[in-house]
C-alpha cells in the first residue's frame, strides 16, 4: 500500500519538534502531534514505521495519524503543530445579550397571579408569549439565570 501523504521534515523542522518535546511545557495533543510528526519523518535516520504502527505506539487511531500526515501534506508544518481552535462554535447561543436582559428582569419581576414564585417553565412561556424570543425551554432559561446567579429564583 503506498502512501497517500509524506512527511519529509527539514533538519530545522526536527529540531523545532524535539525542543518542543524537551521542553515539556506543551500541550499533550501538541505533543503527540509532534512524536507522530517525527516518527512519520522520511528524511529521519531512524527505522521508519507503518502508520498502523505509529498509532499503536502514540495510542491513537490509524485515521489521526493518517490526517496528521494529511494536515502536513496540505497545509505545512507551522498549521500541523498548532493549536487552531475553531472561532465559530457549532450550535449558536439563542439567548443573546438582550434577551439575557430581558429574561432576567422578567425572573426579577413580581411572580403570577396564585404563585410564590417564576418557575423555569413559567419564565419559558412568559418569554415566548411577550415575544422576548421565538422558543425557548426551561433548561434554557436555567443555565441563563444560572450564569448571574439568579437562579435561586
Amino acid at each position: 500500500m503506498t502512501k497517500k501523504y509524506h512527511v519529509q521534515l527539514t533538519i530545522e523542522q526536527r529540531k523545532q519538534l524535539k525542543e518542543m518535546l524537551s521542553r515539556g511545557k506543551t500541550s499533550a495533543r501538541l505533543m503527540k502531534r509532534a512524536n507522530i510528526l517525527l516518527a512519520l519523518d522520511e528524511n529521519s535516520t531512524e527505522l521508519r514505521l507503518p502508520q498502523r504502527e505509529i498509532a499503536k505506539i502514540y495510542h491513537v487511531n490509524y485515521p489521526t495519524v493518517n490526517k496528521i500526515a494529511k494536515e502536513y501534506a496540505e497545509l505545512g508544518f507551522d498549521a500541523t503543530i498548532t493549536y487552531k481552535r475553531n472561532p465559530e462554535p457549532p450550535v449558536k447561543a439563542i439567548v443573546t445579550g438582550d434577551v439575557e436582559a430581558k429574561l432576567i428582569q422578567l425572573a426579577c419581576s413580581q411572580a403570577p397571579d396564585g404563585r410564590s414564585s417564576w418557575s423555569l417553565r413559567l419564565l419559558a412561556q412568559k418569554a415566548v408569549e411577550l415575544e422576548i424570543i421565538d422558543h425557548i425551554c426551561p433548561e434554557t432559561v436555567r443555565k441563563t439565570l444560572k450564569k448571574t446567579n439568579l437562579n435561586r429564583i
